[in-house]
């Protein structure tokens, strides 16, 4: 608890759930008051924060060195059985670091396709190849950047986005 106009640092030592899975993690901040002996929500979100990876053995780091970054921000369209190229920004490759892609998309249910390695191609233009088999609908695309150096990999970063699956016709395209 702090007083409000004055300023307060805060550390966060709380052990990880176990129940929270490998993988890359948006941090979120939240305040909330106190009033009239009720607590109401003040403010929020993700306060320019970095991610966080979770590892395997429940360790957890800041994302990086590879970091990727959406170039457009409106709701990508795939047409099933067809490839799409997802622009991303990516930073910190260098001569002894390289970056590898892969992708997972995600119903509601669990993950209806995915690919990585060559299949995903590069990080900053990944190609998403939605099977013919994906119904149209309306899906999570999560794209992980592993940082390659020394041939050993680790997850560096992951951006995720809402995406919209239909057929070539719905797209646009011609069959």
């Amino acid at each position: 608890l702090v007083e409000a106009g004055e300023p307060a640092a805060f550390d966060w030592f709380e052990p990880l759930a176990e129940e929270v899975p490998p993988g890359v993690y948006g941090l979120t901040i939240w305040f909330h008051r106190r009033v009239g002996g009720e607590w109401e929500h003040a403010e929020g979100g993700g306060a320019g924060l970095a991610p966080v990876v979770v590892e395997p053995d429940g360790g957890v780091r800041w994302a990086g060195p590879v970091r990727l970054t959406r170039v457009r921000q409106a709701t990508p369209r795939f047409a099933a059985g067809r490839d799409t190229v997802v622009e991303l920004a990516v930073s910190g490759t260098s001569r002894t670091i390289e970056c590898r892609a892969s992708w997972r998309l995600m119903a509601a249910d669990g993950v209806v396709a995915a690919a990585g390695g060559t299949g995903a191609g590069g990080c900053d233009r990944p190609r998403i190849a939605v099977p013919e088999r994906v119904a149209p609908g309306r899906y999570r695309l999560e794209i992980v950047a592993e940082a390659v150096r020394d041939g050993r990999a680790e997850v560096s970063d992951a951006v995720s986005m809402p995406v919209s699956v239909g057929t070539e016709l719905d797209i646009g395209g011609e069959r």
